[in-house]
């Protein structure tokens, strides 16, 4: 079904396509009673709803619809990339250039807010003229198209996902990150991600809870500047990315500042989660809290797996 998607983009209009998602959306929403109770725990723990309310079920909707679609929309990202600047605005790119004005490249620090979309405005960015680079994990070839989205590729003069946002594989070798922010480009990162050697405790949604520190130590390291990146909104029409003013991360040990940069992105997620809860991919963790409470108890062999 993706590659028919894939194919009749261009043929048919893009709406048209994504109602795919919202299909799958209503069957999933209707079939999947986990789901449904995981994600309405998970957005009942944010706003202090009963799960059962209405608000919380309208909220569980929009979660799985969005989901959905906007992976829709992510399959599409490369066929659609002449149209990003329409479909997708980018808030804040002052923010960027400021940064950039330093002379050390920088790090676009995203969040698990619709982070499938930051890859779209990834490219939107380098459409842009931005030089930005997204490191991935090293296992296998990210996002590689399959047989027939190749052949689509070759006939339609499309490029591949992973040179669209200028992807390198760097699993949890920081080898390839320093030497791309040594040549003054732009690396994508996530900044709340559970997959890390090391976490630091931060104050979120009215809990203490452990988040990773990857991205802030190689800034540490390196002196490149930190650009907050978030897309905000719901799917399909609502979404734009939304740049927040840069900070820099002073190298030191033990690194107060590096916990308070923990602290102030942490912030700025929850800010952004609160506004955009039906865009939280956690929810969709069976229990979001109990699981980042956990993360650092586990094996490094557990932590560095991308599967878990």
């Amino acid at each position: 079904m993706g590659d028919v998607i894939y194919a009749a983009c261009g043929l048919a209009p893009l709406s048209w396509l994504l109602q795919f998602g919202t299909a799958y959306a209503f069957a999933h929403f209707t079939l999947s009673g986990r789901t449904r109770r995981a994600v309405g725990r998970n957005i009942a723990a944010i706003t202090g709803d009963d799960p059962s309310s209405a608000t919380v079920r309208r909220l569980v909707w929009q979660a799985i619809k969005t989901h959905h679609v906007r992976n829709v929309q992510l399959l599409l990202a490369p066929r659609t990339v002449p149209r990003l600047r329409q479909l997708l605005p980018i808030e804040g790119r002052g923010h960027l250039d400021a940064a950039l004005a330093q002379g050390r490249g920088a790090i676009l620090m995203g969040a698990h807010i619709n982070s499938v979309v930051e890859l779209m405005g990834v490219m939107a960015l380098r459409e842009l003229g931005y030089d930005v680079r997204t490191a991935l994990p090293g296992e296998g070839a990210r996002f590689a198209p399959t047989k027939a989205r190749a052949i689509v590729n070759r006939l339609t003069n499309t490029a591949a996902f992973a040179e669209l946002t200028g992807a390198m594989f760097a699993q949890f070798n920081v080898r390839p990150i320093v030497n791309a922010l040594a040549a003054k480009q732009i690396v994508f990162m996530m900044g709340d991600g559970w997959h890390s050697a090391s976490f630091v405790d931060v104050q979120f949604a009215g809990r203490t809870v452990p988040i990773t520190t990857g991205a802030l130590s190689v800034a540490a390291l390196c002196g490149a500047p930190v650009v907050p990146m978030f897309a905000v909104g719901t799917a399909p029409d609502r979404l734009r990315i939304v740049l927040e003013p840069a900070f820099s991360v002073e190298k030191g040990s033990p690194n107060t500042d590096l916990a308070q940069k923990a602290q102030l992105f942490a912030t700025q997620v929850e800010r952004h989660v609160r506004a955009n809860l039906s865009a939280w991919q956690h929810c969709f963790v069976e229990d979001v809290f109990g699981s980042m409470a956990s993360w650092r108890d586990r094996s490094l062999r557990d932590r560095y797996s991308i599967q878990t």
